[in-house]
């Protein structure tokens, strides 16, 4: 359930194995912060992927394959993507200061005071949470890239102070 479909962006197309999103008919009518649409797609990198019959925990970083979720939604993207296991990525918009979605009481808003309070408590917790921050998902293939350098100097037991 997000405005942007990875597949559809030529250069995240060889990123990713598979996408799961809230209006796929198995998620729906689940949505996030719902750990559902993380248990799903938890389901489908195990049936895609043998390195995935491990916990996500133990499989997230293990021969440069990473659970990753990106999204602009501090608490319904970030932590909950976070609090599920995944290496959360924060797309932030224009700024990194940006709420990460409404965190106010819009005018049309139904929220309670205390559900906007509840929301914003969210959000200071996922930004804490947050494995990135990126502006925009153009950034996605370099942070990825270098993640997985990351990994393989700290797996090959070199140092990774060149980049």
């Amino acid at each position: 359930n997000s405005r942007a479909d990875p597949y559809a962006v030529r250069e995240l197309v060889t990123l990713f194995d598979f996408c799961v999103s809230g209006e796929h008919a198995d998620v729906f009518p689940h949505r996030k912060p719902s750990p559902v649409i993380f248990e799903i797609a938890i389901q489908k990198a195990r049936e895609a992927s043998p390195e995935w019959s491990n916990p996500p925990e133990a499989a997230r970083h293990a021969d440069g394959c990473w659970w990753v979720h990106v999204g602009d939604d501090l608490p319904n993207d970030v932590r909950a993507s976070s609090l599920a296991g995944a290496a959360a990525i924060w797309v932030t918009g224009e700024s990194s200061s940006g709420s990460g979605g409404p965190q106010g009481r819009a005018s049309y808003s139904t929220a309670t005071a205390e559900e906007v309070e509840e929301r914003n408590q969210a959000a200071a917790e996922a930004r804490s949470l947050a494995a990135a921050e990126i502006v925009s998902v153009v950034e996605l293939p370099a942070l990825l890239r270098q993640w997985k350098h990351n990994t393989q100097a700290q797996t090959s037991g070199v140092d990774d102070y060149r980049k």
